[in-house]
């Protein structure tokens, strides 16, 4: 399997709910999980054929399709979600250092051995050069406006991107006919925007730049030439998936996750009203494993939907070597 990375610029402020489904339009999240990625395939997969939304599933289940979360990147960097790993020494250090710390959620990539070895024992690495403005989450008040029907206003959540920042993730594809398959279907998602609230104009994007990731410079490929490296010591997820039943138990032991929720809604003419997915919990990138899983594609679509509804949760793992904690 060949990775790819795909960059997208925003041409617009983007929507994408929080998982807490009580908030999920005044609040706005900077990224979005693979799952919702591949649900924009679907939808325009579909508009080109019936059976396009299928074909997509079968490719994942087949093992020739994968997709991590979207992660930001600003000017020339890239970043990675932090692990959850646990410091093997505590450090006597700055208070004001730790509360920083606690609010990274994405490590640069060209920083991300030293961030492993310093969980280890290592030299410490400063929090304020983790902590990265991407650009701007605001809150707009727009106003439903019904025929016959007072006026009421409601509150969007949106995040607007710096000039200088955007996202980007990984896929994997078997061959070129996929990649450029993939390409195009992408390019489409971008003209209708990917999110909610699409149709008010958001979550525009262009796709700035295809690169196979073993092609890549400035020193940022080396860490991902062990994108899914079934000779690592563990793996972090690169994506927000779930293992199949049988592989559950074994997957969690010893095990350092958390927890998202994943919800939303069908977006079809084959429903009367709106029709909630079936609601589940996933394994969140940035997960480590000793073990890795396969995932699976799920049959969301709720009561009365007249065809299936499919749910991403297939990963990608960044394999990681013993020696990454100790060299340097």
């Amino acid at each position: 399997m060949t990775y790819y990375l795909f960059k997208l610029r925003f041409l617009a402020p983007v929507h994408f709910g929080d998982s807490v489904s009580a908030v999920s339009l005044s609040t706005s999240q900077m990224t979005f999980c693979a799952d919702r990625l591949f649900s924009a395939l679907c939808q325009v997969a579909a508009r080109r054929d019936p059976e396009g939304p299928a074909k997509l599933a079968d490719m994942v289940r087949a093992g020739k399709l994968k997709f991590s979360d979207a992660f930001p990147w600003k000017e020339e960097n890239l970043y990675l979600p932090r692990p959850c790993l646990e410091a093997k020494t505590i450090r006597e250090g700055d208070a004001s250092d730790r509360k920083i710390m606690k609010k990274v959620e994405y490590l640069p990539l060209k920083q991300y051995q030293a961030f492993l070895q310093s969980l280890n024992g290592g030299a410490p690495v400063d929090p304020k050069t983790l902590l990265v403005r991407f650009g701007q989450g605001t809150v707009v008040t727009r106003a439903s406006v019904a025929e016959g029907e007072d006026t009421v206003p409601y509150a969007v959540g949106q995040f607007t991107f710096d000039g200088n920042s955007g996202l980007y993730f990984f896929a994997g594809v078997e061959d070129a006919h996929e990649k450029d398959m993939l390409c195009d279907l992408i390019r489409q998602i971008g003209y209708g925007g990917i999110g909610g609230k699409v149709s008010s104009g958001y979550g525009n994007f262009t796709v700035e730049q295809v690169c196979p990731v073993d092609e890549m410079g400035d020193g940022q490929a080396g860490v991902l030439e062990s994108l899914d490296d079934p000779k690592a010591d563990f793996w972090i997820s690169l994506t927000a998936s779930l293992p199949q039943d049988e592989e559950l138990d074994s997957v969690l032991d010893g095990a350092l996750y958390q927890l998202i929720r994943r919800g939303g809604f069908v977006q079809t003419t084959g429903l009367t009203g709106p029709g909630k997915k079936r609601e589940q919990f996933f394994l969140k990138a940035g997960s480590t494993f000793h073990k890795t899983y396969r995932g699976d594609i799920f049959d969301v679509a709720p009561a009365g939907c007249p065809h299936p509804v499919y749910r991403y949760a297939v990963p990608i793992f960044l394999g990681v070597n013993s020696t990454w904690m100790t060299m340097g």
